[in-house]
């Protein structure tokens, strides 16, 4: 068992966590993405060998990040990439920002559907661009909410203005993993009007069986062309508070606009991030494997005990 559970919250606690302090001890924190496992062996290996260096100066990441990070796009994802087609980041939120700066601006549409990830809707405010939102559409099937893409009112929303479509995929808070279909209309709609996706992949290693995960921009060579793929090690091997995150744009205009834009304001990745994400990609397989299994055990006993329970509530 590569999986380290970390039972007793007031350990969390004394290490000042955002997950376990923000509310009081009585509420079961259940509202971020922090699980409560140790990261992989191979990550705090990696760690602890980069901290026995003793120097902590100004970093830059290894050519061997780019050739992981490019081996685990191609051969999960099947998007067509290469070393000079990413961009490392902070976190993913600050990329967020970025797409509405970069691609809408003041005043200007961003096309997006809620429910959605907070951050998403905290970067169209922060831009100054104009929200328009799609709500998905909701039906309820054996006591369980089931959401789908409304691409009539979609449609309908895009206007000669709207340049910027960001989608989130696997969808944060829904829980969906959109299939082929549902991609394809998205993409033909793209295509059709021409707008510029940003698709958060960010969940794309947590998927659980019976659904496959599949990129946006490997649809075809056409839509990788507008599109922008945000991730992360963070959310899949629980290490959110280092601070880092990528970006794949084939595109090279998108990409110089997105590079600009970064490095005007929002800096570089925590040094630890480059360590820990190559880890990560490199040796973290067999304990993913192994949180998979145990998520969806979770997530089935959680759906099985609101419908014998409070079958009134709706999950």
């Amino acid at each position: 068992m590569l999986l380290e559970v970390l039972n007793d919250p007031a350990r969390r606690r004394e290490t000042a966590s955002l997950k376990w302090t923000l509310y009081p001890p009585d509420v079961l924190p259940l509202w971020v993405a922090d699980m409560d496992f140790r990261a992989p062996r191979v990550i705090l290996d990696a760690l602890r060998e980069r901290v026995e260096e003793g120097v902590f100066g100004y970093t830059f990441e290894s050519s061997s990040l780019r050739d992981v990070i490019v081996e685990r796009v191609v051969q999960r994802h099947g998007i067509a990439v290469r070393p000079e087609d990413l961009i490392f980041t902070p976190p993913l939120v600050y990329v967020l920002y970025t797409m509405g700066r970069v691609f809408a601006g003041q005043g200007k549409p961003v096309l997006m559907s809620t429910p959605i990830y907070p951050p998403f809707l905290m970067s169209v405010r922060n831009c100054g661009a104009h929200l328009v939102d799609v709500p998905l559409a909701s039906t309820l099937r054996d006591g369980v909410l089931h959401y789908e893409i409304d691409f009539d009112a979609l449609e309908a929303a895009i206007t000669p203005e709207s340049k910027l479509l960001m989608i989130c995929s696997p969808h944060n808070p829904v829980g969906r993993v959109f299939t082929r279909h549902e991609l394809l209309r998205l993409a033909e709609l793209a295509e059709k009007h021409n707008l510029v996706v940003v698709s958060d992949e960010i969940h794309s290693d947590l998927v659980f069986g019976g659904h496959e995960h599949i990129a946006f921009a490997s649809l075809a060579p056409e839509i990788a062309h507008r599109t922008i793929t945000l991730n992360a090690p963070s959310k899949t091997f629980n290490v959110p508070g280092l601070q880092f995150s990528y970006a794949v744009i084939t595109n090279p205009v998108l990409r110089q606009r997105v590079t600009a834009d970064m490095e005007r304001i929002a800096g570089h990745p925590n040094m630890f991030g480059f360590v820990a994400a190559k880890a990560a990609y490199q040796g973290g397989q067999p304990w993913l494997d192994e949180l998979l299994v145990y998520l969806e055990a979770n997530r089935d006993a959680f759906v099985s005990y609101m419908r014998e329970n409070l079958p009134q509530l709706p999950v």
